[in-house]
């Protein structure tokens, strides 16, 4: 649990993945991942691109944000 009244440094290490024509071709919830062409529209996000790991970190920032109760 994070408390308040820290900082807090956060690791983030790119990647880059790439897919064959056949996997894209496979319905989301088999892949289990979105390209980035395919961004839900209604996403809440700071990205300008969805990517697996964005979507990820995005929802670790928003779960810190609940448990330290901060906006």
């Amino acid at each position: 649990m994070l408390e308040g009244g820290y900082a807090y440094v956060v690791k983030v290490i790119p990647t880059v993945h790439t897919a064959t024509a056949s996997f894209r071709e496979l319905p989301l919830d088999k892949r289990g991942c979105r390209f980035i062409d395919e961004q839900p529209k209604d996403q809440e996000s700071i990205y300008q691109f969805y990517t697996h790991k964005s979507c990820v970190f995005n929802c670790m920032l928003k779960d810190i944000v609940r448990h330290i109760r901060c906006s």
